[in-house]
C-alpha cells in the first residue's frame, strides 16, 4: 500500500543517514520503527532513557572505582 506522509526535512535527512549507516533503506527503517511502535505501545523513549540513566548512575555509585574526572570539550570530542 502506498501512502503519503509529510515529515520534517531534518528528520528525513537524519533518517537517511541512519539508514545508510545500517546499509538499509529509508522504507525499511520506517517499517522497523512502525513495527516497534505497534509491538511496544507503552514504550516511552523518554522513560526508557531516564530509567537507563538512573540504572547506570546507581551502578557507578555502587562500584568502588575512582570517581570520574571532568573532561575538557576537546578531549570529549577526540574520544
Amino acid at each position: 500500500m502506498k501512502t503519503t506522509v509529510d515529515l520534517p526535512e531534518e528528520l528525513v535527512h537524519q533518517a537517511k543517514i541512519v539508514a545508510a549507516q545500517h546499509k538499509t533503506t529509508l522504507k525499511a527503517l520506517v517499517l522497523q520503527g512502525l513495527t516497534y511502535a505497534i509491538n511496544h505501545p507503552n514504550a516511552d523513549s523518554e522513560t526508557t532513557r531516564t530509567n537507563g540513566l538512573k540504572r547506570a548512575l546507581k551502578e557507578m555509585q555502587a562500584s568502588n572505582s575512582a570517581p570520574m574526572k571532568p573532561m575538557q570539550r576537546e578531549a570529549i570530542h577526540d574520544r
